[in-house]
């Protein structure tokens, strides 16, 4: 079962891949299905990962903002939609360049790790942020107070 919704998943994730990586790049053996990505608006976005954002037993596409709102892409009703409802998680204010996903606490839920950058060189304005779930809410670890 598992292998077979990795298989599944693969295939989801290379189209949403050469969908959104390459508006004008077109090759006959490709079918364009950017049409199954809701409010698909153009923006910048540097990184993606793949995880059970919502721990529904399926994968989502996380998809990082730069300048933008981060995004965690699921199917429903035949479409990829943004599964995401909370703030910490968006964070519009940041600009976001990369993200994995990770089980760092071995809680079996995958955290999020966000880099997040304003500069290209120098000190930088905006942290990274590590998100946990727990109570149905993110969090950031990075914002947590340190214990001595």
């Amino acid at each position: 079962m598992f292998i077979k919704k990795v298989k599944i998943f693969s295939k989801y994730l290379i189209l949403f891949l050469f969908v959104t990586l390459s508006n004008n790049t077109r090759a006959e053996f490709f079918e364009d299905l950017s049409k199954i990505i809701e409010n698909n608006k153009k923006r910048l976005s540097y990184g993606i990962s793949v995880t059970d954002f919502n721990m529904d037993g399926n994968y989502e596409f996380l998809v990082t903002g730069f300048g933008f709102s981060n995004l965690a892409l699921g199917f429903q009703d035949g479409k990829l939609k943004d599964l995401n409802k909370q703030k910490i998680f968006s964070d519009i204010s940041k600009k976001t360049i990369g993200v994995a996903a990770c089980d760092i606490d071995k809680d079996g839920f995958e955290e999020i790790y966000f880099l997040n950058t304003d500069t290209y060189s120098g000190v930088k304005r905006y942290s990274d942020r590590l998100l946990d779930f727990k109570n149905n809410n993110y969090f950031d670890l990075f914002e947590l107070e340190k214990k001595y």
